[in-house]
């Protein structure tokens, strides 16, 4: 199957979301209490920890069993905290999660994982929501793919008014409705204000007549310069920084081999937007 996404996303998701969410090997809480692993990937219930392929230990495959032992062994351990008055797990940053646990992910399985996801997310919105998907400003899918990674693929459903404006390129009526809720939630504002840039410069591409294919994040739109080379990337990975209140995650899970969709959304925009 084609992807729908532009290759200039692709290549400039790592560096779009690793700052927003960390990149950690090991399993950890996040601040719902929910068990996570790379970046911002929730691996709750535990089947969804044991179905991502690629965790090893001390550079040997690890076991299924192995797997569903750390998982539980770090549930474990953030309750104990919790019973006992001791500052829990999903309080702390994720370092202090690690450990507890034996698995790891390297690199490449990470990456593979996230690409993976990403992709998911993608052919999902196109299938379900917007069908003219692959013919968007790169900009523009950036800045969905970051709201589908938050909220999760089936966010158009909740995000009703964002909905109708993407479905017709109104990428101004995008960027007035595409906001997630900050209350309570303060690390998604980086998020938002990303996403708002995008969607600036989708507006300008469209306006101008600019390629679709090439984005401009993290500049802006400017005399259909692209501002953005992809081939100048970080190749470091960035630092992980603390865990920070995020959107409600989705029930259910996800997997790379299924790509299950985690709908459902209640309240991750604070009503309809």
């Amino acid at each position: 199957m084609t992807s729908p996404l532009h290759a200039s996303v692709k290549a400039a998701w790592h560096r779009f979301s690793e700052p927003l969410e960390g990149r950690v090997p090991y399993m950890y809480l996040d601040v719902k209490k929910l068990i996570t692993v790379g970046v911002g990937l929730l691996i709750d219930p535990i089947d969804e920890a044991v179905r991502l392929k690629g965790w090893q230990i001390e550079g040997r495959a690890a076991t299924d069993r192995e797997v569903r032992e750390d998982w539980v062994s770090l549930r474990s351990e953030n309750d104990r905290r919790i019973r006992e008055g001791e500052t829990p797990l999903h309080k702390l940053h994720h370092k202090y999660a690690a450990k507890y646990t034996r698995a790891r992910l390297p690199d490449d399985a990470l990456d593979a994982l996230v690409l993976a996801k990403l992709e998911s997310n993608a052919a999902f919105m196109q299938r379900h929501y917007f069908p003219d998907f692959a013919a968007w400003p790169a900009d523009a899918q950036l800045a969905a793919s970051s709201m589908a990674w938050a909220c999760g693929p089936g966010f158009p459903a909740t995000f009703k008014n964002f909905a109708r404006f993407a479905k017709v390129a109104d990428w101004a009526g995008c960027k007035a409705s595409c906001a997630i809720k900050t209350e309570g939630n303060p690390g998604v504002v980086p998020r938002n204000d990303a996403d708002v840039l995008c969607f600036e410069n989708a507006l300008e591409v469209s306006s101008n007549g600019w390629p679709v294919e090439e984005l401009h994040w993290p500049g802006r739109a400017e005399g259909g310069t692209v501002l953005y080379d992809p081939a100048e990337a970080d190749t470091e990975p960035a630092v992980p920084h603390p865990s920070q209140p995020r959107p409600e995650p989705l029930a259910g899970g996800f997997s790379v081999a299924e790509a299950v969709v985690r709908d459902g959304l209640k309240d991750l925009s604070g009503g309809e937007k």
